[in-house]
């Protein structure tokens, strides 16, 4: 398991770089990665102790260990996403052909049409959280995406130096910035681990047990009990995956304000960064997705 998220992180790598062509010219590179090579060259002129690169680089791209929670989370996600839409599903059927009384194919019936529905609805609803999510810790946005980025940073980049007022100005906002950071990883971790607390797995392997063995006389015991479970903790799934999404967004509503810091100039009005984000969303998910594993 670690090597593959090592395996991970050098394709997520790949990626940033893939898109950090340079800022002159060009509006597809990278584009908090160009940001901060021109500041920390900058801010030297001013401040030649602090290592800034370090300073401000986890609030421009998370922290590894969040990110590897974040992956852990996905990854878990996607095979309870398999098992249940691709593994069972022949089985099912399979057990239905084999029951011939009325009864019992009217309460499997009712056990598909049911608590599968709701299965089905909600793990389509996880599948597209899933995919954006991935993609929201994975890929850097580029600088053409975010309106007013590429014209502002421009104009910054042909700067020597920034001024000490600048530089203070930054420096006063720096503890608001680590606040807001660690509370954001805080919930993030606190969502990541909720999904994999649910004990899923456990169930899905229990059902699979009882698959075969489908007890007519107490079907609270058999597959429909287990299927009910599953629809619960399934919701839970769903429900951290859309406060992940939730913070990750409020999170790259943040990196436009910190951009913005930065570079000493306004992208857009305040309550602005919405549709900026909402026009990211809608490029990240244009993008293609092949799956973790």
């Amino acid at each position: 398991m670690k090597t593959f998220f090592v395996f991970l992180t050098i394709i997520s790598i790949i990626n940033q770089l893939n898109l950090v062509n340079g800022a002159s010219g060009r509006s597809d590179y990278a584009a908090y990665t160009a940001l901060l090579k021109s500041f920390t060259s900058k801010v030297k002129s001013v401040d030649k102790s602090t290592d800034w690169k370090t300073k401000l680089q986890p609030f421009f791209a998370l922290p590894m260990k969040e990110i590897n929670m974040l992956k852990k989370s996905l990854i878990y996600t996607q095979q309870v996403e398999e098992i249940i839409t691709q593994k069972n599903k022949p089985r099912v059927q399979k057990m239905c052909q084999n029951f011939k009384s009325k009864t019992q194919i009217s309460i499997l019936s009712d056990l598909i049409s049911t608590n599968a529905e709701y299965l089905n609805n909600d793990q389509e609803v996880i599948s597209t959280l899933y995919r954006e999510i991935y993609k929201r810790i994975t890929i850097e946005p580029k600088a053409s995406v975010i309106d007013g980025f590429v014209a502002a940073f421009s104009a910054f980049d042909e700067k020597k130096s920034i001024s000490s007022a600048h530089l203070s100005k930054i420096k006063n906002e720096l503890d608001n910035m680590d606040e807001f950071l660690i509370d954001i990883k805080e919930k993030l971790i606190q969502q990541s681990q909720l999904i994999m607390d649910t004990k899923l797995m456990k169930q899905i392997k229990k059902f699979e047990k009882n698959l075969n063995s489908f007890k007519l006389m107490n079907p609270t015991d058999g597959p429909l009990g287990i299927i009910d479970e599953l629809v619960n903790i399934q919701g839970t799934i769903k429900n951290s995956l859309q406060s992940i999404e939730s913070l990750l967004i409020e999170y790259d509503m943040q990196r436009i304000r910190w951009a913005e810091l930065l570079m000493d100039a306004k992208l857009c009005e305040a309550g602005q960064e919405t549709s900026i984000v909402a026009k990211l969303g809608n490029w990240l998910r244009s993008l293609s997705f092949k799956g973790i594993i």
